[in-house]
């Protein structure tokens, strides 16, 4: 899968621990995406004109590139001989309330390469069925990370910020709480040069603008109540600068990159319970020192990755993505209607047929 940052590809395999049940990782990586890929997939995401000629070699390149992905994944995993590839593909636009969500992803000429069935297209289903198609992650993180008499929280730290609270035995609640990596990384590509705030170096050397974030604070977003997902189509350099009380070039670069991490870690805090035993914190924001120390300021809970977990952070999406593979592929109906809305527990995902 490339998740909404467009950082990287990541793939990972893994294996039930029994029929239905949780996964074990056996090997990730994280490959890149061509320049190129990345910088017509930013062309359609912000709404510019593309051609259906244009659309249609991207999904060819960009396919390409997973191909390559899976290829290099191969040479180091030769006894992998997967059952089905759960491929999520890029999401170029996502808006629940029109039951829309389009992920790029030619489908097949994985299938034939893999020679393994591949599931893909998991969001639309769910959408039919009145969801909000997103987020998913829920469904794993439940299976995977709560623990019996704590209150357990999973913060996901994307392109977008989610959320999956596992506070009540045997349920699970999840939703998007805001903007995380794609305005943090955008802001960084426009101001620094960089695809990146490498270790937050940047934003370590600024200071929160409270006005700033203030305004920011009060989007209605925020304010909306679950289930609810966004994403880069929303929160988006267009929405920083509408969103702010004064043009951002009055303030230091870094005091607004640092004010940009307090919006994802104070939006996110304010969605927690009180009571909150352990916050796990997942994605590319894990790996972020200003952040992690941001999210253990705003919460009494003990703050730590989901390494302590068994599974790395920046695994977290891909091994969600095979294990809803795996579901798919066995036509699992999974517990959406308490993360997603929809109106019932639906099949996620359809199967391209293998060689």
């Amino acid at each position: 899968m490339t998740g909404t940052s467009l950082d990287s590809i990541d793939i990972a395999w893994v294996r039930e621990t029994h029929a239905g049940g949780p996964v074990e990782v056996l090997a990730a990586i994280h490959t890149p995406l061509s320049d190129s890929v990345i910088a017509r997939c930013q062309t359609v995401i912000e709404g510019r004109p593309f051609t259906a000629a244009e659309f249609s070699q991207l999904e060819a390149d960009y396919t390409t590139d997973l191909l390559d992905g899976l290829h290099q994944f191969q040479e180091t995993c030769p006894d992998m001989a997967p059952a089905v590839l759960g491929c999520h593909g890029q999401t170029l636009f996502h808006h629940p309330t029109a039951q829309t969500s389009w992920q790029l992803v030619n489908p097949h000429p994985l299938a034939q390469s893999l020679r393994c069935p591949v599931a893909f297209d998991f969001r639309r289903n769910d959408l039919a069925a009145g969801g909000q198609g997103a987020p998913l992650a829920p469904l794993f993180h439940c299976m995977h990370f709560a623990r019996e008499g704590e209150s357990v929280a999973v913060l996901n730290l994307g392109g977008i910020a989610n959320v999956t609270l596992l506070d009540t035995p045997g349920a699970v609640r999840g939703f998007d709480t805001g903007p995380a990596n794609t305005l943090l990384d955008q802001w960084t590509q426009t101001q620094f040069g960089a695809r990146y705030d490498h270790n937050g170096h940047h934003a370590a050397q600024g200071m929160v603008i409270q006005t700033l974030l203030d305004a920011w604070l009060d989007d209605p977003y925020f304010a909306r109540q679950p289930p609810k997902s966004t994403g880069r189509e929303y929160f988006n350099l267009h929405w920083l600068e509408t969103r702010s009380p004064t043009p951002t070039s009055n303030y230091a670069p870094q005091d607004v990159l640092r004010t940009l991490v307090e919006l994802t870690t104070v939006s996110a805090a304010s969605a927690l319970p009180a009571d909150l035993d352990i916050l796990l914190v997942a994605g590319g924001g894990a790996l972020n020192p200003v952040i992690m120390a941001s999210l253990d300021q705003q919460t009494a809970a003990l703050v730590s990755t989901t390494d302590i977990a068994g599974v790395p952070p920046q695994d977290v999406e891909s091994t969600c993505f095979a294990w809803l593979g795996l579901a798919c592929l066995d036509q699992r109906r999974l517990a959406t209607p308490s993360v997603t809305g929809s109106a019932r527990s639906v099949i996620l995902g359809v199967i391209a047929p293998g060689y």
